[in-house]
C-alpha cells in the first residue's frame, strides 16, 4: 500500500510574479526545409496575427509567412535581387496594424551596386508592394538594414555605411515621409565619445516611438566593442546623443558577429545585448530614461542558471508594460537552449528567473509581443526548419486564494493529486523559477499528475482555480 502525505493550502514565501502566467501552446514548424530556415525575424498585431520572414540560402531569396492564429500560410518570396541572410544575420521586418515593411541587403554586400531595398504590404501582407531602393550610397557600401515605423506610419530605415575600400564604418538614418515610396538623406547615428569605428559585422536594432528614435549597435573604440544606443528626439532627422549601455570595456580584436536588440516604453529604453568581458559571453539587460539621457541599470541574465557555458543573440520585445527578452544559450551538456524572461510589468521590476521555450539544435531566435501573446521564432539547424511557439499570458494581476477556499494536495508514490473547487490550470515550477511543465484548461475539481518524468527535488506547484491561486510546495 503506497504512503500518501496530505498538504493542506499552504502560502510559500517565494515571489512568483508575472513572470510565470505564460501558458505554451505546442512548438509547431512553419514549413518544411524546402524553403530554408536563415535568420527569422517576427512582428504581430493585436488581433493575433504574426508575420515571418526569414532567408533561403539555396537561392538567396526572402521568404514570408503568416500566422492567422490557427496555422501558417504557405511561405512566398518576396524579394526581385538576391539577398544577403545568414544564421547571425538578414532581413528585418516592422508592422502596425495591416502595415508591414521589409527591407533587405542585395549581394553581394561588398558591391557598391548592390543596394538596400524596401517591400511594403498594406494588407496585413496578402500582397506586397515592388521592392524600393533605400540608400543613396554614391561609392560607398551599405550593410545591415534593420527598420522601424513612425508615429504616422512612414518607415525608418538604419544600416551600415562604409568607404569604397569598406572603411569608415559608421551607422547611418534615413526617413521616408511618403510611406517608402522615397528616402531622404541619410544622417550619422554612431561616432560618439570620438570613436572612428563601429564593430562591422555585428547588425543593430532601431525603434521609434512618438518622436524619439533609438539606434542600438555594437562600437568599435580601439578594439572596445562594448553597446550603445543613439538616441534622437525629432523622428530620427538627427541623433545627438549616445550612450554606453553596456560599459564591460571588452577588448577584442576580431568581430563576434552579434548586436543588440531595443525597444521603448513611455520614458525608458529596454535593450538587450551580449558582452564576451572576461570571456564569459553573457546576454544583458539594460534600462535607460530617456528624459534624463541616463542608464539606471544594466546587468546580466546567467544568474540561477546552472552549467551555463554562454549566451548570445538576444532578443526583446514589448507591449505596454509587458516586456519579454529571449536569445540562445548554450551549457555543458552540449545542449542550446532558449532561455526567456518575462514581466506584465516592468515597473514591478524585472528579475532573472526564465524558462525554457526549447532547446536543442538551435542558432538564431526572434520574439515578438501583444497584449496577450508571446510569438517565439527560432532557426533549427537539426531539421533545417523554422519553428515557431506561442505563448498565452494575462496582463491582471492574480490574487490569492481566499483563506476559506480549500486546495489540497496528496503526493503519493507516482502522482500529484489536487483537489479544490473550479480547478483552472496548474504550473509546475522549479526553484530556480523556470516552468516545467504548463497545464491549462482543467476545469475540474480534481486532478493528478504523473510524477514519473521529474527529478527527485523539490517543486512548486501554482494552481489556479476560479477564485484566484496558490502557491503549493512539493517534491518527487
Amino acid at each position: 500500500m503506497s504512503r500518501s502525505l496530505l498538504f493542506f493550502i499552504i502560502i510559500v514565501s517565494v515571489k512568483l510574479n508575472a513572470q510565470y502566467s505564460i501558458n505554451w501552446e505546442n512548438t509547431t514548424t512553419i514549413a518544411t526545409s524546402h524553403f530554408g530556415n536563415n535568420h527569422p525575424r517576427i512582428s504581430c498585431n493585436n488581433n493575433g496575427e504574426a508575420y515571418i520572414v526569414w532567408g533561403r540560402t539555396s537561392d538567396e531569396s526572402l521568404q514570408f509567412s503568416i500566422w492567422n492564429g490557427t496555422n501558417f500560410s504557405t511561405p512566398k518570396t518576396l524579394n526581385k535581387v538576391e539577398v544577403a541572410t545568414a544564421s547571425w544575420m538578414g532581413p528585418d521586418l516592422a508592422s502596425r496594424d495591416d502595415t508591414i515593411y521589409i527591407v533587405m541587403k542585395a549581394v553581394p554586400e561588398d558591391d557598391r551596386n548592390s543596394h538596400i531595398y524596401l517591400t511594403s504590404s498594406f494588407d496585413g501582407g496578402r500582397n506586397f508592394n515592388t521592392p524600393i531602393k533605400v540608400d543613396n550610397i554614391g561609392t560607398d557600401i551599405s550593410r545591415f538594414p534593420t527598420i522601424a515605423i513612425d508615429l504616422d506610419g512612414n518607415p525608418i530605415v538604419a544600416y551600415m555605411k562604409f568607404d569604397s575600400n569598406f572603411r569608415d564604418s559608421r551607422w547611418v538614418v534615413t526617413r521616408s515621409t511618403d510611406y517608402g515610396k522615397t528616402f531622404q538623406p541619410d544622417v550619422k547615428a554612431s561616432g560618439f565619445n570620438n570613436s572612428a569605428e563601429i564593430c562591422d559585422c555585428c547588425p543593430g536594432s532601431l525603434s521609434c516611438k512618438e518622436e524619439v528614435c533609438i539606434l542600438s549597435y555594437r562600437d568599435n573604440n580601439k578594439n572596445m566593442r562594448d553597446n550603445w544606443i543613439a538616441i534622437s528626439k525629432n523622428n530620427g532627422k538627427s541623433f545627438d546623443t549616445g550612450l554606453n549601455i553596456d560599459n564591460n570595456s571588452w577588448m577584442i580584436s576580431n568581430c563576434p558577429a552579434s548586436g543588440p536588440a531595443v525597444i521603448i516604453h513611455e520614458d525608458f529604453i529596454f535593450s538587450s545585448f551580449m558582452n564576451g568581458a572576461r570571456n564569459l559571453f553573457r546576454n544583458y539587460y539594460s534600462k535607460t530614461s530617456i528624459s534624463q539621457n541616463k542608464v539606471l541599470e544594466s546587468y546580466n541574465l546567467a544568474d540561477n542558471i546552472q552549467n551555463l557555458r554562454i549566451q548570445n543573440y538576444p532578443r526583446i520585445a514589448g507591449s505596454d508594460k509587458s516586456i519579454v527578452i529571449t536569445g540562445t544559450q548554450a551549457v555543458n551538456t552540449g545542449t542550446v537552449q532558449i532561455p526567456l524572461w518575462f514581466t506584465s510589468d516592468y515597473t514591478k521590476g524585472f528579475n532573472t528567473s526564465f524558462q525554457i521555450v526549447d532547446e536543442l539544435n538551435i542558432s538564431n531566435v526572434d520574439v515578438a509581443i501583444n497584449s496577450n501573446s508571446i510569438f517565439v521564432v527560432w532557426q533549427d539547424d537539426n531539421a533545417r526548419t523554422i519553428n515557431f511557439r506561442k505563448g498565452s499570458y494575462s496582463t491582471l494581476h492574480s490574487k490569492h486564494i481566499p483563506g476559506n477556499v480549500s486546495v489540497q494536495l496528496i503526493n503519493t508514490e507516482d502522482q500529484w493529486i489536487i483537489q479544490g473547487e473550479s480547478l483552472q490550470s496548474i504550473q509546475i515550477i522549479d526553484l530556480q523559477g523556470r516552468i516545467i511543465s504548463s497545464l491549462p484548461k482543467i476545469n475540474s475539481d480534481y486532478f493528478s499528475i504523473n510524477k514519473n518524468s521529474y527529478f527527485n527535488t523539490l517543486y512548486l506547484l501554482r494552481i489556479n482555480t476560479s477564485e484566484g491561486y496558490t502557491t503549493l510546495k512539493t517534491t518527487k
